[in-house]
Formats: C-alpha cells, sequence, structure tokens
C-alpha cells in the first residue's frame, strides 16, 4: 500500500515536472518543431523533384506487346487515365510516379525471365495502386507524419496503413488478373533481384516504406 502511494507520488511529481519544464521552455520547443518540420518538408519536395526528373531521365520505351497488355489490363480494372509504361535505369523495382499523368517505370531487363502470368501480377499490382489514388493518398500520409513527427503512434499506424496498402493492391491484382501462386512468383523474384528501396515512389513490394515511398509510394 505504502509503495503504491509512493509510486503515485513519484508518477505525479514527474508530470508536474515535465509540464513545468514544457511551459518553461515552451519558445524553445515551439522553434525545435518549427525546424524539423520545414527539414522534413524539404526532404518531401526535394524527393517529389526527384520523382519527376525519374520520368524523363535515362528512360526508354518498353516493347509494343507490354504496352498493349498493360492497356487491356486497365480497361478491365476500370482505370481511365492515361499511363505511360517505361524502363528506366534509375529504379530498380517497378514504381509508379505522379498523379495526373501516371508513370509505371519498369528497371531496365526486370521482365526477363519472367512468365506472362507474373508480367501481368507485376503491372496489375501498379494499377491498382493508380486506381485506389495511392500516390495522392500517400502524399496527405507523408504530410500527417511531417506534422507529428514526434509521436511514435503515428509512425506506427502509418506503416500499418502502407503494409495493408500493398495487401489491398495484392487483392485487386489476383482478383482482376492473376493467381495467387503467379503473384507471390512475382513478389519473389522482385525480392530477389533487389534488396532496396527508393524513396517517394509507390513500389511494387512489400518492404517498409518512407514517408513519400519510393512518394514509396511510395511520388
Amino acid at each position: 500500500m505504502v509503495e503504491s502511494i509512493m509510486g503515485s507520488d513519484f508518477l505525479t511529481r514527474s508530470s508536474n515536472s515535465f509540464k513545468s519544464f514544457f511551459n518553461n521552455n515552451i519558445n524553445f520547443v515551439v522553434i525545435g518543431w518549427n525546424i524539423c518540420v520545414l527539414l522534413l518538408l524539404i526532404k518531401l519536395m526535394g524527393g517529389l523533384l526527384y520523382g519527376h526528373r525519374m520520368k524523363y531521365k535515362n528512360t526508354s520505351r518498353i516493347p509494343e506487346y507490354l504496352t498493349n497488355k498493360l492497356q487491356d489490363i486497365s480497361k478491365s480494372m476500370g482505370v481511365r487515365k492515361s499511363i505511360q509504361l517505361l524502363e528506366s535505369a534509375k529504379v530498380s523495382i517497378p514504381v509508379v510516379i505522379g498523379y495526373f499523368k501516371p508513370v509505371i517505370l519498369l528497371p531496365i531487363g526486370i521482365m526477363t525471365g519472367l512468365s506472362d502470368e507474373q508480367i501481368e501480377a507485376i503491372l496489375a499490382h501498379e494499377l491498382a495502386h493508380i486506381k485506389r489514388n495511392d500516390f495522392l493518398i500517400n502524399i496527405f500520409q507523408s504530410m500527417l507524419e511531417i506534422l507529428f513527427f514526434y509521436h511514435p503512434g503515428v509512425w506506427y499506424i502509418s506503416n500499418t496503413i502502407r503494409k495493408e496498402r500493398e495487401s489491398a493492391c495484392d487483392e485487386m491484382a489476383v482478383a482482376k488478373h492473376t493467381n495467387k501462386h503467379a503473384l507471390a512468383n512475382a513478389l519473389a523474384n522482385i525480392e530477389i533481384i533487389n534488396h532496396t528501396k527508393i524513396e517517394y515512389a509507390m513500389a511494387f513490394t512489400r518492404n517498409k516504406c518512407s514517408p513519400i515511398d519510393a512518394s514509396s509510394g511510395m511520388i
């Protein structure tokens, strides 16, 4: 009983001390928060600009049959946006960049050795991100992470949302165009080929994404 009272008193004193310190140094706390937010915003904007450049630098057109396959899958999934499909020397995993004029970037040679079903699984997964407007949602989510960067609960929830986002895209790909076996094989091949991730783009991987994650989606 005595220990319980002493413990309660200790927590009360600690809480009061923290409140007192916080109130006495509120100006420094606000300045520190502003500096951190500014730096994270700069990082976010840098990621967006980098993603924009990736659409036009070191890219090349892919074989016509892949473009036709992408168009067929887009129609069946109800994706009405005009989507470019390009190979890029700047990416090592398939990514989607952009919202109004999305571009799917494929690593050079990534489709070599994959079956038609596996290729379809990759394209369907990326199209699922576009259909769900994940690029835009990811930016909004990244802004919340910036504003509440100090709260571990926000990062935990955000990470969970990103994992669920990837699972949702997997389910859409399986439901519309592929079987689970083909999708699993495609994911495994992507993981074998690449063990890194690009910041600021929606990525075809289950790896943890950073705030515009390889915008990532996670750009």
